[in-house]
């Protein structure tokens, strides 16, 4: 029997075609969010799976628990932060945005998934830095890319209305289906000691 997904349960927030249809018919009135590749690749993540239990962005408790004490604020391991902090100058409304609001998440102009914001608060780029990567040396290519960052970070659950075209990995779902067809009872995962500069 294949083991449970991490945290207990696996998440899928990938929208039906109907609830699909419903929010693209009223897109347009909906504030957007324009996300980098990186962040795409994140949502994709959450919404199938693969950040179980995560269902969005981690809000305050969690993000300090894991820069901290490397784990959620539930006490389950983990080590890096999964969160939203949408560049300032390509997202000028951001700072207008509130909990409660449902803006739409853009990647290459398209939209991509609606987030529910829980909580919008500010966060220390050299202090993420230092705990996670353990510097703060520009070279860095993900540093580099944090100096892009805005200054809030938004939280909360999202819906996925469409999976990005040019992934070619399974989900956690599919996997755990060859698994148990094939009936493998020991499964090891890799992880690189660097994440993949994208």
């Amino acid at each position: 029997m294949v083991s449970k997904p991490y945290g207990g349960k696996l998440v899928n927030r990938l929208t039906g075609e109907g609830e699909k249809e419903k929010i693209l018919k009223d897109i347009d009135e909906r504030q957007r969010i324009s996300i980098d590749k990186a962040t795409a690749f994140d949502v994709e993540k959450i919404a199938l799976g693969a950040f179980s239990p995560l269902e969005g962005f981690m809000g305050s408790e969690d993000y300090n628990s894991v820069l901290y004490k490397g784990s959620l604020s539930n006490g389950l391991p983990w080590t890096i932060p999964i969160i939203l902090a949408p560049n300032n100058s390509e997202n000028p409304a951001v700072r207008n945005l509130k909990e409660g609001d449902e803006p739409a998440l853009t990647y290459n102009g398209k939209p991509i998934a609606i987030l529910h914001i829980k909580e919008k608060y500010r966060f220390d780029k050299k202090e993420l830095a230092k705990r996670v990567y353990g510097t703060v040396d520009p070279s860095h290519p993900d540093i580099k890319k944090m100096e892009c960052t805005g200054d809030f970070i938004l939280s909360g659950r999202i819906d996925l209305l469409e999976r990005l075209s040019d992934r070619r990995e399974l989900t956690p779902r599919e996997t755990g289906r060859i698994f148990e067809r094939r009936k493998w009872e020991s499964i090891a995962a890799f992880q690189t000691r660097n994440p993949p500069h994208l």
